[in-house]
């Protein structure tokens, strides 16, 4: 941004310097100056072209950083309790073989899905009580 900033910051006077040049030089003198300061107006508007182009680059990798972190944020809980459900899948499938060592896992497992769950519906109770109290307002 500040690329682009200060070379814009330039162009009026490089136009101007072009129209006066135009207005008050001989032919001869125009044509060998003009060009240059046409030029250092083409080379500004390039390098804020191409400035522009970084900060756009740099505003997608942000915005899209920022929705990945928002996304990560509210599905924390749902992917956790998604993963922790595959696990208990599994050690069920296998407590059919009779593992005792798997049981006592399972077991663990499902106490500590239950409390999860039960934090979850708090936060969940507790959030729906904050919206209604901020539409009240």
């Amino acid at each position: 941004m500040t690329i682009i900033q200060n070379r814009t910051s330039l162009m009026p006077e490089n136009i101007e310097s072009a129209v006066q040049a135009v207005f008050t030089l001989s032919p001869r003198e125009v044509e060998a100056l003009v060009p240059d300061f046409i030029n250092s107006v083409l080379d500004n508007a390039d390098a804020c072209k191409a400035a522009a182009s970084e900060v756009d680059k740099s505003f997608i990798a942000l915005t899209g950083l920022a929705s990945e972190m928002a996304l990560a944020c509210t599905h924390k809980v749902g992917l956790y309790s998604i993963s922790l459900t595959m696990v208990l899948n599994n050690i069920r499938s296998s407590l059919r073989t009779g593992s005792r060592g798997n049981n006592i896992h399972y077991e663990t497992l499902k106490i500590q899905q239950e409390g999860d769950e039960r934090v979850l519906k708090q936060r969940l109770e507790t959030h729906k009580l904050f919206k209604e109290v901020g539409h009240s307002n």
